[in-house]
């Protein structure tokens, strides 16, 4: 496989659906989530957030103090 074969390979991967999400929420009521292309790497994304659940953490946008509430890895109903 050549430079050019590998790069359209990952172009392809990268525009295509991901349906599963990692869902943080915050005790304010934010949420955020990443769409990841495999079960796997959303798991891999949670598992450093669901060991800072319940502690105070420094927001790096605002300065605030929020804590995770919850952590949860899902798969999206409807995938575009």
């Amino acid at each position: 496989m050549n430079i050019s074969e590998l790069t359209n390979r990952l172009e392809a991967l990268a525009a295509g659906p991901k349906p599963w999400e990692c869902v943080s929420t915050y005790d304010n009521g934010d949420e955020r989530i990443l769409a990841c292309h495999s079960e796997a790497a959303a798991n891999n994304h949670a598992a450093p957030l669901r060991r800072k659940v319940g502690k105070p953490l420094i927001r790096r946008e605002t300065g605030e103090t929020v804590v995770i509430t919850s952590v949860v890895v899902r798969r999206q109903e409807c995938v575009a």
